[in-house]
C-alpha cells in the first residue's frame, strides 16, 4: 500500500496516542509518534520532514516553534476538551483546531493534504475541496441509495466531467457479479471490473481514483462502495479530467468515501431509531390493549373487543375472528365480525385440518388470501371470504397451541403490510392470546366452583331428602331479585 503522507504525532497520553496512531496507519499514512516536543525536535534534527504535524495544544501559540521549524508542513492542533466532532460544513475560526475525535482528525488531515502541495496550482485543490465539501453536506441529508448515487455522479460530473458509469454488484465468485453500465464501452467496463476484483482480493474495496489503460488510451476512473439495501454495490465513474497529484486523488476519494460511509451510518441510525420508536409504540399499544381485553366478561365480548382494537389501531374496517373449538386444530367457530353481519360467514365451516384454516395455521405471519392455494374446499371458502371483503389472514397461538384465525381487510385493500403495521398486529395478537388464556382459566375456575356447589347441594339433599329442590328454588329467586 502506498503511504499517503508522513505525519508527526505529538501526544502526551499514551493510550490516546496509540489509538490515534492505529487509525492513521490503518488509513495508509506513515506515522512518527512522540510524547512531547523535545522528542519531536530530536526527530526533526535527525532529518524527519513531515507533511502534517498533529499535536495536542490548548492555545495556538504553543505550536509556533514547530510551525517555524517546519514551514512547509500542515499543522493541526488537537483540543481534547472538545470531544464533539465539527460538522464538515463548519469552518472554525482557527482552521488548525480539531477535537479529539479520531474520525474528525482523519478527515481534517485529508483536507489539509488537499490544500498542501507546493508543486500544483490552486485550481485543482479548490475543485477537490469544493467537491468534497459539497458531498459531505448533501450526502448526510440523503436517506436512499439512489439519491446517494445520483449525488456522487452529479458532483463528479460538475467538477471533473463524467463520461460513463458502471454499477457492479459483487457475488461470491467473479462470474456471479452483476454489471449495469451506461455510457461506458464494454472494454473499459471489463477493465474496471478486473480492477475492482483485484483491489477486493488484496485489501477490500477502498474508494480509489486511478488511471486505467484500455486499447492504448488512459481513462480516469473513480470508484466507491454504496450500500443498496443489504447488498454492497460498487459505483465506478469514468471521468473526463481528474486531479494530477496522487496525494490529491487519495485524499479526495478518502473524503468522498468517508462522507458516503457517514451517510449510510446515519441511515442505519435513523432506521434503528424508527424501529425503536415502533417497538415502544407497540409496547404501549400492547399495554393499552391488555387492559382493555382483561376487562371483558366472556369470550364473545373479548373477540368483539379484539376486532374493535384492530379497527382502531390499523383502520381495518372489516374483520372476522374464528376460535378453535377445542385445544387442537379441529373445527373453528365464528366468534365475532366487524363491518358485516355474522350471517355472511355462518356457513363457511373453517377447519384446522383442511382448506384455508389448515394453510393459515401453517403460516407464521399475516398473508394475503390471494396467496392461498385455490383447490378443494378452499375454493368455496375463499369465495365466501372475498365476498365479505376480507383480504388478509393471520393465525394466533399460545406457544405451539393454535387458538384461532383472524381475518381482516379494508376498503383500500393495500398491497402490503408495513413494518409498523406488523408490529401493531403482533402486539394485538400477543395481548389477545394472553387475554384468551386468562379467560379460559377464569371459566375453568367458575366451572369448578359451580360443580363444587352442586356437589355440596347433592350431599345435603341426600342427608335431608325432604329439602330436595329447595336450593335451586332459592337460587332462582335470588337471581330474579338481583336482576330486579
Amino acid at each position: 500500500m502506498n503511504k499517503l503522507a508522513r505525519i508527526l504525532l505529538v501526544e502526551l497520553e499514551e493510550e490516546f496516542r496509540r489509538d490515534l496512531n492505529w487509525h492513521l496507519e490503518r488509513a495508509g499514512h506513515e506515522v512518527a509518534c512522540v510524547p512531547d516536543s523535545e522528542s519531536a525536535w530530536r526527530l526533526i534534527a535527525e532529518g524527519l520532514q513531515p507533511d502534517v504535524v498533529v499535536a495536542e495544544a490548548v492555545r495556538p501559540e504553543e505550536l509556533h516553534p514547530l510551525r517555524e521549524s517546519l514551514p512547509h508542513a500542515a499543522h493541526l492542533r488537537i483540543v481534547r476538551d472538545q470531544q464533539k466532532p465539527l460538522p464538515p460544513s463548519e469552518v472554525p475560526d482557527d482552521p488548525t483546531r480539531c477535537s479529539g475525535d479520531p474520525g474528525e482528525i482523519l478527515r481534517r488531515i485529508e483536507e489539509v493534504l488537499l490544500r498542501y502541495d507546493p508543486n500544483l496550482g490552486h485550481d485543482e485543490v479548490s475543485r477537490c475541496m469544493d467537491l468534497a465539501r459539497r458531498l459531505a453536506n448533501s450526502l448526510l441529508q440523503t436517506r436512499s441509495a439512489k439519491g446517494r448515487i445520483d449525488l456522487v455522479t452529479d458532483g463528479f460530473d460538475t467538477y471533473f466531467g463524467v463520461s460513463g458509469t458502471l454499477m457492479v454488484r459483487r457475488g461470491p465468485e467473479e462470474e456471479d457479479w452483476i454489471e449495469v453500465r451506461q455510457g461506458m464501452d464494454a472494454d473499459l467496463a471489463q477493465r474496471v471490473s478486473e480492477e475492482i476484483c483485484r483491489r477486493t482480493q488484496v485489501r477490500g474495496l477502498r474508494p480509489f481514483l486511478t488511471s486505467l489503460e484500455v486499447n492504448g488510451v488512459a481513462h480516469h476512473v473513480a470508484c466507491l462502495a454504496v450500500q443498496v439495501g443489504a447488498v454492497e454495490t460498487d459505483l465506478a465513474l469514468s471521468l473526463k479530467t481528474a486531479p494530477q497529484s496522487p496525494r490529491h486523488r487519495e485524499s479526495l476519494m478518502n473524503l468522498v468515501g468517508g462522507s458516503m460511509r457517514a451517510s449510510m451510518a446515519e441511515e442505519q441510525a435513523a432506521e434503528s431509531r424508527e424501529q425503536l420508536e415502533a417497538q415502544v409504540a407497540s409496547f404501549e399499544s400492547l399495554l393499552s390493549m391488555s387492559r382493555e381485553f382483561t376487562a371483558v366478561p366472556n369470550r364473545r365480548a373479548l373477540c368483539a373487543s379484539i376486532l374493535r382494537a384492530l379497527h382502531r389501531e390499523l383502520q381495518m374496517s372489516r374483520a372476522a375472528l374464528f376460535l378453535s373449538r377445542d385445544a387442537g386444530r379441529g373445527m373453528l367457530d365464528l366468534q365475532a365480525t366487524n363491518g358485516f353481519p355474522e350471517s355472511l360467514l355462518e356457513r363457511i365451516g373453517l377447519s384446522g385440518f383442511h382448506g384455508v384454516g389448515a394453510e393459515c395455521f401453517e403460516s407464521k405471519a399475516a398473508r394475503r388470501l390471494g396467496e392461498f392455494a385455490a383447490q378443494g374446499v378452499a375454493v368455496r371458502e375463499l369465495q365466501q371470504l372475498s365476498a365479505a371483503n376480507l383480504h388478509w389472514a393471520v393465525p394466533f397461538r399460545l406457544g405451539t397451541r393454535p387458538l384461532g384465525i383472524l381475518l381482516f381487510g379494508c376498503a383500500d385493500d393495500f398491497a402490503e403490510l408495513g413494518a409498523a403495521e406488523r408490529q401493531v398486529l403482533h402486539a394485538l395478537l400477543e395481548a389477545a392470546s394472553v387475554a384468551l388464556l386468562n379467560l379460559e382459566r377464569l371459566e375453568a375456575l367458575q366451572d369448578l366452583a359451580i360443580r363444587t356447589l352442586r356437589g355440596l347441594v347433592a350431599a345435603a339433599e341426600l342427608k335431608c331428602p325432604q329439602d330436595r329442590g329447595h336450593a335451586e328454588r332459592v337460587a332462582r329467586h335470588v337471581v330474579r331479585v338481583g336482576q330486579a
